[in-house]
């Protein structure tokens, strides 16, 4: 079932990096499962108090009850160059309306910075799960030069 909401809150991205990043998680999300994305700001993020966009995905869920199959989500973040008129944003939409919309975004010479959100809301389970936020602890370091190693493998 998909509600839709009155008016659509405008999320205004740092730069074209953020832009793509969205298209890209989106895209790659819907080819694994299309189960929507959720959208959260989270308007005062770490210790810079900056805020971010929390962009989730499902990669893996179980097709009902008594399914042995977990849960797991993917998270992208990045910065918002504000929060005013999204600071209480947490929505799920459809992958298929972020791609269309980053897509005219980045159609837009200079690249348009302002997403708007679509106005469609998805109802899917796994929505329901979030990792906490605190009360995590480190339990081994790795070097940036290690992780860029990896990833472009």
């Amino acid at each position: 079932m998909t509600e839709h909401p009155a008016a659509a809150p405008v999320l205004r991205f740092v730069d074209d990096r953020a832009v793509r990043d969205l298209e890209q998680l989106a895209s790659r999300a819907r080819r694994v499962a299309d189960t929507g994305m959720r959208l959260h700001v989270v308007p005062e993020a770490g210790r810079s108090r900056t805020p971010m966009l929390a962009q989730w995905v499902s990669v893996l869920q179980p097709a009902g009850l008594g399914d042995g199959v977990p849960v797991v989500l993917g998270l992208r973040t990045v910065p918002l160059a504000t929060a005013h008129g999204v600071a209480d944003l947490d929505a799920v939409v459809a992958l298929g309306s972020v791609t269309e919309r980053t897509a005219r975004m980045r159609g837009q010479d200079p690249v348009d910075l302002a997403f708007a959100v679509p106005p469609g809301r998805e109802h899917v389970t796994w929505t329901a799960l979030t990792p906490p936020r605190g009360g995590w602890t480190p339990v081994a370091e790795v070097a940036d030069e290690e992780l860029a190693e990896v990833a472009t493998r």
